[in-house]
């Protein structure tokens, strides 16, 4: 077959195109890269891209080029705003370059770019949206895992919640910045993230949806994350501020009282005057001229205590009729306490508990801690918390009556406040327990108190200083409370009460019968050597028993044994000894 003068001159063409094309472009590019040629290598891999897009190889190769570049650009400095919008936006095309290439998804290269991206404070702007059309199906399982880390216990934060926590917060401060697809996707982006990632404290992504639904006027759902929020964050205004927004179509008067206990709990209150403005305005609204009042004054000295310009909106009230017709009145403290009541009643209703302080320690970390016992739903318990969250409470006296506001989270407990309690009395949220002494131990300096076979209490001479002078089967009234898996009770009041006959205790009268080995009986009440002393057979005598169990393994029995004997007397009778007084 013949071969035209033009086939010749395309086959020619052909040859030269092949013969111009390197073996290996992605080698090229390579070469360029690992020399930290970053500008030359991406302007060949470019041109190599619009010759050769289906070239795996190159695609993959580029992508590491757009790595690499990205993080250069994150490496730089922090400029001028015009400056670091046009390093956003150089950012932004190299993501929309690596979306081009249409890689096989999750790969390793589009991690590390968002790892690098987190780099950037703040966060572009464009990065919500980036994840969006990237999808979530670009993220590998690991990116999901929590990073060990060398130098601590701690692991570092999952990938992909910490992209997460920060996409929230970018959406959560500036959502006018954004139309109802992204905050929707943002939603569904840290919900994803919660249910699927490492997180070690959702306390902020919480907030961050808690914070975005109430911008999409979803309160209820928004209420529910943002109580979450406040149970960890009782003492951050920030909190309270977020519920109280949650409340304020639906309920103003709850909105306005959770506001009041934001501020009140504001530890730096320059940090709340926004606050004091939603507070006015509402009590306004709802007129209550005495908490507007309040709220304008606080604002106002607020301000000039810290040389803060007062915005003519507010200045504008106090000249006008109600504001100067309105009386503060002197217990506004208490007003401003109901209000703060009400606040929190949404959140920690019926978790308010009475109890009483017991002791200020050492904690093995080296920090002083303070420790409570309070009156759950079915026995006393105890919690410490750290002396700095409550100063005040190193003040208090041992059995200072207080009441707790407690959060319980599966095993941990954790005081959110403290106040004091009029109604109530030293030590009156422990365990009252009756015993009799049984037992003194000198050279440890303690002596201990039957309860039953299984209870026993020490009472220590340095602590109880009376104790050593009290006779044994003397009657006790202890104030106490039990550790968990021990006989030993806690003790934190001790003193002689009347004689309670119990299950486990006894007192009799009646005729010793002493036996050759030198114990004795008195009906069926063994009395020991030590006890029977000098005491003759036949003596009549009052004996203060406890039951005890006797004999070995599954034989075992109770019976009686003696802690004291008295000798019958009308002396006895009418001294007032201890032992021998009963209820």
């Amino acid at each position: 077959m013949a071969v035209t003068s033009n086939q010749m001159a395309s086959s020619t063409a052909d040859s030269s195109t092949f013969l111009m094309m390197p073996a290996y472009p992605f080698q090229e590019v390579k070469d360029l890269r690992k020399s930290g040629q970053i500008e030359d290598a991406l302007t060949q891999g470019r041109q190599f891209m619009s010759q050769y897009p289906d070239d795996l190889h190159l695609k993959n190769e580029y992508a590491w080029v757009l790595y690499d570049k990205i993080k250069q650009i994150i490496l730089q400095p922090p400029s001028e705003e015009k400056v670091l919008m046009d390093v956003h936006d150089r950012i932004k095309k190299l993501f929309y370059e690596y979306d081009k290439l249409k890689l096989e998804k999750p790969n390793l290269q589009f991690s590390l770019m968002i790892a690098q991206l987190l780099q950037r404070q703040p966060l572009p702007d464009f990065t919500p949206k980036m994840i969006q059309w990237m999808g979530i199906d670009s993220f590998r399982e690991e990116d999901f895992q929590n990073n060990p880390s060398k130098e601590s216990d701690k692991d570092y934060p999952s990938l992909v919640g910490r992209l997460a926590v920060a996409v929230g917060k970018l959406v959560a401060k500036n959502p006018t910045n954004y139309d109802h697809s992204i905050l929707e996707f943002t939603l569904e982006f840290i919900d994803m993230t919660l249910s699927k990632a490492q997180v070690p404290d959702p306390i902020w992504l919480r907030y961050r949806m808690g914070q975005i639904l109430i911008q999409l006027e979803r309160f209820d759902e928004a209420q529910q994350h943002i109580e979450f929020v406040v149970k960890k964050k009782y003492h951050d205004y920030w909190s309270w501020q977020a519920l109280a927004q949650c409340h304020r179509i639906k309920s103003p008067q709850l909105a306005l009282a959770t506001y009041v206990k934001a501020y009140r709990v504001a530890s730096e209150k320059k940090f709340a005057v926004k606050v004091l403005e939603h507070i006015w305005q509402l009590a306004m609204n709802l007129r209550e001229p005495i908490l507007a009042k309040w709220a304008i004054k606080q604002n106002i000295s607020i301000r000039e205590m810290l040389g803060w310009r007062v915005l003519d909106s507010t200045t504008s009230h106090t000249a006008s009729e109600w504001y100067l017709n309105t009386v503060i009145p002197e217990n506004i403290e208490g007003i401003l306490s109901q209000y703060e009541k009400k606040g929190e009643s949404v959140v920690f209703e019926d978790q308010w508990y009475d109890g009483n302080f017991l002791e200020i320690f050492d904690f093995k970390t080296g920090k002083k801690m303070l420790k409570f016992a309070y009156k759950s739903e079915t026995s006393s318990e105890s919690t410490i918390v750290p002396v700095k969250r409550f100063p005040d409470g190193a003040l208090f006296e041992s059995g200072t009556p207080v009441r707790l506001l407690i959060n319980r989270e599966q095993n941990r407990v954790s005081v959110l406040a403290l106040e004091t309690r009029d109604d109530g009395e030293r030590f009156d949220c422990l365990l009252s327990i009756h015993g009799v002494l049984d037992h003194h131990n000198t050279p440890k300096g303690l002596a201990s108190v039957y309860i039953s076979p299984t209870e026993y209490a020490l009472l220590y001479y340095s602590k109880f200083k009376e104790v050593s002078q009290w006779l044994l089967g003397s009657p006790i009234a202890l104030r106490c409370f039990s550790q968990k898996n021990k006989k030993k009770l806690i003790t934190y009041q001790a003193e002689i009460g009347s004689f309670m006959e119990t299950e486990w205790i006894t007192r009799k009268e009646g005729k010793l019968k002493v036996r050759e080995k030198g114990y004795g009986f008195v009906d069926d009440v063994f009395v020991p050597p030590n006890i029977v002393g000098d005491y003759s057979n036949g003596s009549w005598v009052v004996v203060v028993a406890k039951r005890n169990l006797k004999g070995k393994n599954d034989s075992k029995e109770l019976g009686w044994s003696a802690i004291n004997l008295l000798p019958i007397s009308n002396g006895d009778h009418e001294s007032g000894n201890p032992m021998m007084e009963k209820d």
